[in-house]
């Protein structure tokens, strides 16, 4: 049976609970949202606080953003575009 969970960004702070369960047998998964993650190592012009919190995520343990860098919001009178709808999963797959 497939079991999905939805988390909070104040939880995806403790990542490594999610990415890494003491089981060990959550090898494939998809983390997928509006993360509102803002990092230039992803392709966004600004960053923050989550931003920081992805990039933990990306170098610390081994899992991968398999999004184009296709903005995924942006406002047309500002010129204003970013990347804050991902998904990740694990580099392996």
């Amino acid at each position: 049976m497939n079991k999905k969970k939805t988390i909070q960004m104040t939880e995806f702070k403790n990542y490594e609970s999610i990415a890494k369960p003491q089981d060990k047998k959550c090898t494939k998964f998809i983390i997928g949202g509006d993360l509102n993650s803002k990092t230039k190592q992803i392709g966004c012009i600004g960053e923050n606080e989550n931003g920081q919190v992805l990039e933990r995520v990306l170098n610390g343990l081994n899992v991968s953003v398999i999004n184009d860098k296709s903005p995924t919001f942006n406002i047309f009178n500002r010129q204003y575009f970013e990347i804050l709808d991902l998904f990740l999963t694990p580099s392996s797959l």
